[in-house]
């Protein structure tokens, strides 16, 4: 399992609607103030596609989660 919270991050596991999918969020603790406090989102649905999401500013995007992941 997950553990939570760990030194790095607060996890919150959704729970499936669907058989197979899943929302996993993370809370950056702690870090540099150009990310602490940052939710990062993996979702699956129930085919097995993952999507990423954050709170990430746009103009931070690239620097900090790369560019699958979007923004707010």
């Amino acid at each position: 399992g997950l553990k939570s919270p760990s030194n790095s991050c607060t996890t919150d596991v959704g729970s499936a609607a669907v058989a197979g999918a899943l929302t996993l969020t993370c809370t950056i603790a702690g870090g540099p103030s150009s990310v602490a406090g940052t939710t990062v989102t993996l979702t699956r649905t129930g085919e097995g596609a993952w999507s990423c999401a954050s709170n990430v500013a746009a103009d931070k995007q690239a620097a900090i989660v790369g560019t699958s992941c979007s923004g707010s």
